[in-house]
């Protein structure tokens, strides 16, 4: 199986789920409250949600207490880099 891992910036807390990418980061703001993992978790849904992949093929590989973490999608890398493209981009 292939996987690539990617950047997340999470903003837990927030009124909608949403993923944007800022350059080579991903910026996914989540509804869930950064409390005893649940942000995590919902994360990984959300993402899995995106690159429709099913959630036990999206692994939160570092940041479990950071904002800034490294999430391994298990994937042909071209469909995720297309989907990673079609988010909207944050200007800085």
């Amino acid at each position: 199986m292939f996987s690539i891992d990617l950047h997340i910036l999470v903003k837990p807390n927030q009124r909608v789920d949403q993923l944007q990418r800022q350059g080579t980061t991903i910026i996914a703001r989540v509804a869930a409250r950064a409390i005893e993992g649940k942000a995590n978790g919902h994360l990984l849904k959300v993402l899995a949600g995106h690159f429709g992949v099913p959630p036990s093929s999206v692994q939160l590989l570092k940041g479990e207490r950071s904002p800034h973490k490294t999430v391994r999608i298990l994937s042909e890398p071209s469909i995720v880099q297309a989907r990673i493209l079609a988010l909207p981009e944050v200007s800085t």
